[in-house]
């Protein structure tokens, strides 16, 4: 990673840790985080059967359903932590997004060094994904994105 490249990479993340900073000290959504809080603290043994193959969710989404249940048993399901968890993936995504257009700019022989971090911040600072990172049961489209 050039010395460019790497200063850009610091500069989307202290952006991106910092517009959606706030969201760490939100607590639980009052409509669907409770619901998901009282189905985790539940929950006395893990079933990766009822998760993989029968779903044990309203949706047939058992990776995510597995990071909550790995947050339940590593830290009690705390908010805050899965807060940041939601944060550092959507970074990721961010991230993701620098990296695809800068590989996608240099296969073009275009010059735009300042492009990526242009996209980049255009979607991690996009409203749209304002409910995913903020809100603990938003972590599905964070996922998929991923």
């Amino acid at each position: 990673m050039t010395i460019r490249l790497r200063y850009q990479w610091l500069l989307l993340s202290a952006v991106v840790l910092g517009f959606y900073y706030p969201a760490i000290f939100g607590g639980y959504s009052l409509v669907d985080d409770l619901n998901r809080l009282s189905t985790l603290t539940n929950i006395e043994t893990f079933d990766f059967s009822l998760l993989f193959f029968r779903g044990g969710d309203y949706y047939y989404r058992p990776v995510t359903a597995a990071t909550f249940y790995l947050d339940q048993i590593l830290w009690g399901a705390d908010a805050l932590i899965m807060h940041v968890e939601n944060l550092f993936l959507h970074l990721l995504n961010a991230s993701l997004v620098f990296m695809i257009t800068k590989h996608l700019c240099r296969q073009s022989k275009q010059l735009l060094s300042y492009l990526p971090l242009l996209m980049a911040f255009m979607f991690a600072l996009h409203p749209v994904n304002a409910e995913a990172v903020c809100w603990i049961s938003g972590r599905y489209d964070l996922l998929a994105t991923t």
